[in-house]
């Protein structure tokens, strides 16, 4: 009885030691419960890609799946980008805003000759007798 008793704590204090030791291991394949690849599963296609890196062949991601369903070559999802307005830009006009400068957007025929400093940056000002001659303003919008 005294060695049946002897048994149980030896084998009980084996088995902390090998639930402590399992602990304080790091993440494996599949997690730490085990799972299998979701491509196993049905959660997922399987990797089309092989890799053989000397006696082992690795399955992967291609590009064309990757680009597909949104994962790295492991398989990993990636984050998605939050998307914005997204602003058609063609020619001179970007998400409906003519981008020309406003001598060109109002049909003036010459650019301004005059600069003015903005503090950062020089800005291109009509003289004032550009302005009088082709009634605009120092930014080029028509006068009224």
């Amino acid at each position: 009885m005294y060695l049946h008793r002897a048994l149980i704590f030896v084998l009980l204090i084996g088995m902390s030691k090998a639930v402590s030791v399992a602990s304080t291991l790091p993440d494996m394949v599949g997690g730490k419960g085990g799972l299998p690849p979701p491509w196993l599963t049905g959660d997922m296609e399987k990797p089309a890609g092989t890799r053989t890196d000397g006696s082992a062949t690795f399955l992967y991601f291609t590009e064309e799946q990757q680009n597909r369903l949104g994962v790295d070559e492991f398989g990993a999802k990636l984050e998605k980008k939050p998307e914005g307005k997204k602003m058609m830009c063609g020619g001179m006009k970007c998400g409906g805003v003519d981008m020309r400068p406003a001598w060109q957007k109002h049909g003036i025929s010459e650019p301004p000759a005059g600069e003015k400093d903005m503090g950062g940056y020089v800005a291109a000002v009509y003289t004032p007798e550009q302005q009088k001659r082709l009634h605009v303003d120092e930014e080029g919008n028509p006068r009224l």
